[in-house]
This record gives structure tokens, C-alpha cells and sequence, in this order.
């Protein structure tokens, strides 16, 4: 009766050695695939840093050359602004010295008229036959100034007339490059020149 419980010990000692044995298989099964999750997820951690690094070197360096870009057309616009400048004082002072010849030519035909009226007076209480006739020269004399004062007066005014265009379409002009230097310092300014150049337009 012994022999059979020594064998029946010995096969349950065996049993629970193989049962130890597949728990300890199993758990190092177990503890090794958790240990690969966690190598994985760390990975894709660092994988998601570094591309969060490189989208913002990326943008970073996007925004540099958006500035650059900016700031190169603004020393251009400001350049082409100041010659602008220059032209349209050019264009207002030529329409200003015009308006001053119209001007001078009424002053002088207003002051030839009243100096005609004078000589009708003199002429028509002159008695003296010699000054008579040199009164009534210079009388047509006068009248001959007078005739023209009308030619030069339109000559004036059409020259006047292209100057004001002239000086009008360089106003316009400088107009134009002062809207594009404020756009400009604006979108320098502006929260969209730190964004990338996709996403930034410049004017």
C-alpha cells in the first residue's frame, strides 16, 4: 500500500512542479510583452516630439523667409514712394508756376484795360494835335496787348489743364505705393507674419 502513495506523491509533486513551472513561462510571457508595449509607446512618443520639433523648426524657418520677403519689398516700395515723392512735387510746382503765369497775365490785361480807359479820357480833352496822335499810338498799341491777353490766357489754361492731369496721375501713383507700404507694414506687424509662408500672403 505504500509503493502506490509514494507514486501517487511523486506524480502530484511533478504535476505541481510543471503547473510552478507554465505560471513562471506565463508570466515572464506576460511581463515581456508588456515591457515590448511599453519600449513601442515610448517610440511613438518620441517619434511625435520630434516631428512636433520639426513642424515648428519648419514654420520658424517659413516665418524668417516671410519677414525676409517683407522687409526687402518694404525698402523697395519706401525707395520707389521717395522718387514718387519727388516726381509729383515736380508735377504740383509746374501746375502751381502756370496757375501764377494765368494769374500775372490777368493782372497785366486788367491793368492794360484800365490804362486804355485813362487814354480815351486824355485823348478826348487833348487839344494838342502832336500829343493826340501819340496818345492814340500807344491807344492802339494797347488794344493790340489786349487782343492778345484772350490767346495767351487759353494757351495758359490748356497747359494747365495737361499739368493738373499729369500732376493727378503721379498723386494717384504715390497714392498707389502708400497703401502698399502700410499693407505691407502691417502684414510685418500682423500675427499672420509668424505663420507659414503658405499661410501668409504678401500684398
Amino acid at each position: 500500500m505504500k509503493l502506490p502513495n509514494r507514486a501517487r506523491n511523486r506524480n502530484i509533486i511533478r504535476l505541481s512542479i510543471y503547473a510552478f513551472s507554465s505560471m513562471i513561462i506565463v508570466s515572464g510571457f506576460n511581463a515581456s510583452a508588456w515591457a515590448a508595449q511599453k519600449d513601442q509607446g515610448d517610440m511613438r512618443s518620441e517619434i511625435a516630439i520630434m516631428q512636433a520639433l520639426l513642424l515648428e523648426v519648419r514654420e520658424l524657418r517659413q516665418s524668417v523667409e516671410h519677414l525676409a520677403v517683407v522687409n526687402a519689398r518694404m525698402q523697395i516700395t519706401m525707395q520707389q514712394l521717395q522718387l514718387q515723392g519727388q516726381r509729383l512735387s515736380q508735377a504740383s510746382a509746374k501746375v502751381d508756376d502756370i496757375r501764377k503765369q494765368i494769374a500775372t497775365v490777368s493782372s497785366q490785361q486788367a491793368e492794360v484795360t484800365g490804362m486804355l480807359q485813362s487814354l480815351e479820357t486824355q485823348i478826348g480833352e487833348q487839344h494838342d494835335e502832336a500829343r493826340r496822335r501819340a496818345l492814340e499810338q500807344r491807344q492802339s498799341n494797347l488794344k493790340a496787348m489786349v487782343d492778345q491777353f484772350p490767346t495767351k490766357q487759353a494757351a495758359l489754361r490748356a497747359q494747365e489743364a495737361d499739368a493738373a492731369t499729369v500732376a493727378q496721375d503721379e498723386q494717384n501713383k504715390w497714392q498707389d505705393l502708400s497703401d502698399q507700404l502700410s499693407a505691407l507694414t502691417q502684414s510685418l506687424g500682423s500675427s499672420s507674419a509668424v505663420r507659414p509662408s503658405s499661410d501668409a500672403k504678401v500684398p
